[in-house]
């Protein structure tokens, strides 16, 4: 009696797990690469959706309320996207109370845009969706992907979209991605002018500007180009304060972040010991003056000291400033006092070498 309620009780499961089992072409799907249509992917909590290039893609595009980057902030997102500078995959899983929305995702010119949407059944959900070369995808199959979902029936519901277009190329300012910034200036600060700053460059996707006080010192007889990694010539260098100046070496800017970092000398051309507020760093490009996002300097230097200093601006998103601007750099002055005519006076600058 015992074997015979276990056999019939693993019939069950079997047939549960024959049943159970989705068609592939549900769960893992393909369709051509196409920017001149919509794709529709249903999605379920239960189930993560990978939708996978052949290359690099930009970061998604999608409303800030609806998509969200981290889940313990999500602040009733409807969507969870996990993505890297890099990956040439995203990931994207439904929260709670998830409705159909739009995903844009920028890839090698253009823009690609995704409606996920949710479905009641997770084996009809894509878990994997991969966008192939039409190239190479000839005679390929019609999905559910080419075409939106059935329309639920109930009263019609006013869609409200954004008017004014997003550049695809622009990523949000973090932290993390400021702090890396930093990072990638020293790593600039210590490649001299030639081809490999040239692939550093490149392959940091940044543009390098050199003040004349760097070219100067370095072969005053040459004139840096592209080939050797410099986008341009600055304008000026040396920003005098009478007890301290800000020399100028690098402009650095970063397309996709909209930033522009600095790399510079503060040195101490006076007999006293000078403190600097760090958290004061700024620059000026005929009427737009920026304030520093982060910075990473000494804040006190000894007399006729000098010290690197290293830090980052953002730029207006509808103003776009260049490397190659001239600059005026600043930075305040905590102690001593300094008198506001001092720096004009002739017995408080430096004599010349």
């Amino acid at each position: 009696m015992r074997v015979a309620r276990i056999v019939a009780a693993g019939c069950a499961l079997l047939a549960l797990t024959c049943h159970a089992e989705p068609e592939p072409a549900t769960v893992i799907r393909s369709a051509p690469l196409d920017a001149s249509r919509p794709y529709f992917v249903p999605t379920h909590p239960r189930v993560t959706t990978t939708v996978r290039f052949s290359h690099e893609i930009g970061a998604p595009d999608g409303s800030v309320s609806v998509f969200a980057e981290d889940a313990e902030k999500s602040n009733g997102a409807e969507y969870l996207v996990s993505w890297q500078q890099g990956d040439a995959y995203l990931t994207v899983t439904p929260l709670k109370d998830a409705r159909m929305a739009n995903l844009n995702v920028p890839y090698q010119g253009r823009t690609y845009v995704f409606y996920f949407y949710p479905v009641s059944d997770p084996l009809q959900a894509a878990a994997s969706l991969s966008l192939e070369d039409p190239a190479g995808s000839a005679g390929h199959p019609a999905t559910a992907i080419d075409a939106p979902p059935p329309t639920p029936a109930g009263p019609a519901v006013d869609v409200t979209r954004e008017t004014e277009f997003a550049r695809p190329y622009l990523v949000p300012v973090t932290p993390a991605r400021l702090v890396g910034f930093l990072d990638r200036l020293k790593v600039v600060h210590a490649q001299p002018p030639g081809t490999q700053l040239a692939a550093l460059a490149s392959a940091m996707n940044v543009e390098v500007a050199i003040s004349r006080e760097e070219l100067g010192a370095a072969r005053p007889e040459h004139v840096f180009s592209a080939s050797d990694g410099v986008a341009g010539e600055l304008g000026r260098g040396t920003n005098d304060f009478g007890w301290f100046q800000i020399v100028l070496l690098r402009a650095v800017r970063d397309r996709r972040l909209n930033c522009i970092g600095f790399i510079c000398l503060l040195r101490n051309t006076s007999d006293h010991v000078l403190a600097f507020d760090v958290n004061s760093f700024g620059a000026r490009a005929g009427g737009e003056y920026l304030v520093q996002r982060v910075s990473d300097a000494a804040s006190i230097l000894q007399p006729h000291e000098q010290a690197p200093v290293y830090f980052v601006v953002e730029a207006p998103r509808n103003a776009p400033l260049l490397a190659t601007n001239t600059w005026r750099l600043s930075v305040d002055l905590l102690s001593p006092r300094m008198n506001p005519g001092a720096a004009i006076a002739r017995g408080f600058s430096p004599s010349a070498p």
